[in-house]
């Protein structure tokens, strides 16, 4: 059964643990490298092809960070796909609609049938924790899909492409409906995200299945003037921004780039979702144990004025 992701990060904040904060570690590539003999430059392709490498590839990640939340990259998992199927690649540029390419992309079934073993491998192995799918949002994969299917560096997307995405999206998470994930999050590029309610509502088709299946929906890229409410079916939004200057809440998690996130901050709002951490991928080890034990105290921190 999945975990309810908002209950989960806040029991780890409570009364028998009062000076603990959640931390959802973002660490593929810190991670790929120090697994690779820290070349990243000569390191082999993930083995999405065989679960159980793919699995013990995340276990020694999970085992460098401890993230309170697990994360599995479905972008990186096509990326890779399209890498050993050629065949796919060009049946996606077969036509030139916009959004035939992600449409056929996520159809095909051998695609399907091998994402949804490594995520229930996934789930299976980590039964104590939430397991989250991290999908670019309709809006970036639509566009990613194109411009691979064509050869071409960029494309120009609208809101109303981003809308046809997410039904082509919401199909295709259909298959994953008795997987024990506990949430979606859905990846913009940094300000790309929806910028008002009446955007978020673009991504609806997802929503809906989200809800559905009752998984949590989570925001990634939203300007930072905008939070998105209860109401639209998102459960929290990552945000990024100065720590003098962001305010969290319910509704909001704090994401520290990997430009701040050694930084410590001087306030924390009570009931804030949990730090999302993006660790450097040349990042020294213990220098990342540090900041993330730091980080995991930081209420302790907060209470004696000093960090």
């Amino acid at each position: 059964m999945a975990i309810d992701i908002t209950h989960y990060l806040n029991t780890i904040t409570s009364e028998e643990h009062p000076i603990q904060h959640a931390v959802w570690v973002d660490a593929w590539d810190y991670g790929n490298r120090l697994l690779n003999k820290g070349d990243l430059n000569e390191a082999q392709p993930l083995p999405w092809h065989d679960i159980a490498a793919i699995i013990s590839h995340i276990k020694q990640l999970q085992s460098l960070v401890n993230s309170d939340v697990v994360t599995l990259e479905v972008g990186d998992f096509y990326t890779a796909w399209l890498h050993t199927h050629p065949t796919l690649l060009g049946a996606m540029g077969d036509k030139r609609r916009l959004g035939y390419a992600l449409r056929t992309m996520l159809a095909e079934q051998g695609a399907r049938e091998q994402l949804k073993d490594i995520i229930d491998a996934l789930c299976e192995s980590y039964r104590d924790k939430p397991v989250v799918l991290a999908i670019p949002s309709p809006k970036q994969w639509i566009a990613s899909a194109y411009c691979a299917a064509k050869g071409v560096s960029t494309v120009d997307i609208s809101w109303d492409d981003a809308e046809s995405a997410s039904m082509y999206v919401a199909d295709f998470l259909r298959s994953f409906s008795e997987c024990a994930i506990s949430g979606l999050l859905i990846r913009d590029k940094i300000d790309q995200g929806p910028a008002s309610d009446a955007e978020v509502s673009r991504y609806q088709p997802i929503l809906n299945i989200a809800k559905h299946y009752h998984w949590q929906s989570i925001l990634d890229g939203c300007p930072q003037n905008y939070a998105p409410n209860s109401d639209t079916g998102i459960s929290f939004s990552l945000r990024e921004g100065r720590l003098s200057e962001l305010s969290i809440n319910a509704l909001t998690a704090l994401k520290l780039s990997a430009q701040d996130w050694s930084q410590c901050p001087s306030s924390v709002e009570q009931g804030n979702a949990c730090f999302y951490v993006c660790v450097p991928v040349n990042a020294i080890p213990e220098t990342v144990s540090e900041k993330l034990t730091q980080l995991r105290t930081v209420q302790e921190a907060i209470h004696n004025d000093a960090c």
